[in-house]
């Protein structure tokens, strides 16, 4: 797969890397599809009206399409910089390196695992800001060698070689140290796999349950807290949303309650509007009690 998408994108143009993926699609469909039941359970959690007549079936397939997608568009990171892919990936808000206080702080940059929020790293290392994701690992084909090789010669062109990608709950300490001004941290709110305690918060009258690792992180070492989001506005096209910087006062709290509400509220905000960005990962987490097995992917 990486060879081939990468082929394509140069010689022929990221409109043609659909076409090119369309085998690895079928093979998707066809092997995920058991999953389907568990999934139309879990959009039965939101009432029908939600959904705006988008139908199991197609919210079920285009989630499959778009992954491939976002895989495909994270295994081009050395390309992002590209005046091609300034067009494709566009963003809405202020991102971090334009406010004033990011080169006295660092940045704690909070996501639903909704649309593509895969890219948000590499968009932004792309920008040459040193930005790391906080997870448990990373979704194959991103952890192959072959990849990592690409990963590694962005890293040369941003001038951001031998700076993390990836920190893990585990590698706490060091996930601290990279938290210096001028570095910004991608935490996900939701995700009921990972270790921690779930905290419910209500959001148009549904109950969400999500972690409270962000928030500790971003007040352990003074960073800003934002919330972001990776709307799709066609194949391999973007918009990333930068939401309003969370009060300091709220960060102040021993608790997480103000913060997360209103991380909660603007990165729900886009969700009305496409219900079809919703993934397994947050559905799971309107209704962690139906959780069961399923082909893992976020």
């Amino acid at each position: 797969m990486i060879p081939v998408v990468r082929w394509v994108e140069r010689f022929l143009g990221p409109p043609f890397v659909f076409w090119a993926l369309l085998p690895w699609i079928s093979w998707e469909v066809l092997r995920r599809r058991k999953d389907l039941r568990y999934f139309r359970e879990l959009r039965h959690t939101l009432p029908r009206s939600f959904w705006k007549g988008q139908g199991s079936l197609r919210h079920f397939l285009r989630m499959i399409i778009r992954w491939q997608g976002v895989l495909s568009t994270c295994l081009l990171y050395d390309r992002l910089g590209s005046a091609r892919w300034r067009k494709r990936i566009r963003f809405e808000g202020v991102p971090p390196d334009q406010l004033s206080e990011f080169q006295q702080r660092p940045a704690v940059l909070v996501f639903f695992h909704t649309g593509g929020f895969p890219i948000i790293r590499y968009w932004l290392r792309s920008r040459g800001i040193p930005a790391a994701t906080f997870a448990g690992g990373q979704p194959s084909p991103l952890g192959r060698s072959r990849a990592h090789r690409v990963f590694e010669a962005g890293d040369r062109i941003y001038g951001l070689k031998g700076m993390a990608h990836v920190l893990t709950p585990a590698s706490l300490r060091q996930t601290v140290q990279f938290l210096a001004p001028g570095r910004a941290l991608v935490v996900a709110l939701d995700g009921i796999a990972t270790p921690g305690p779930l905290l419910p918060y209500s959001i148009d009258q549904q109950t969400i349950h999500v972690k409270d690792g962000a928030f500790r992180l971003a007040a352990r070492s003074n960073a800003i807290l934002m919330p972001v989001m990776v709307k799709h506005t066609g194949f391999l096209r973007y918009v990333i949303r930068f939401g309003e910087v969370v009060p300091d006062e709220f960060l102040q709290d021993p608790e997480p309650h103000r913060a997360h509400q209103a991380l909660i509220e603007q990165l729900w905000k886009p969700i009305r509007e496409d219900p079809c960005l919703l993934t397994w990962s947050t559905l799971e987490s309107l209704a962690p009690e139906k959780r069961r097995y399923r082909t893992g992917w976020p």
